[in-house]
């Protein structure tokens, strides 16, 4: 029970850091 919560946490976690960094690099190329 609590390993699946970690895991989608940790998924969660990835996907968001995923789409930070998507943001940075369009921020990036728009300026």
């Amino acid at each position: 029970m609590i390993e699946k919560q970690f895991k989608n946490h940790y998924f969660t976690a990835k996907k968001t850091k995923k789409m930070i960094e998507i943001k940075i690099v369009y921020k990036k190329s728009m300026s």
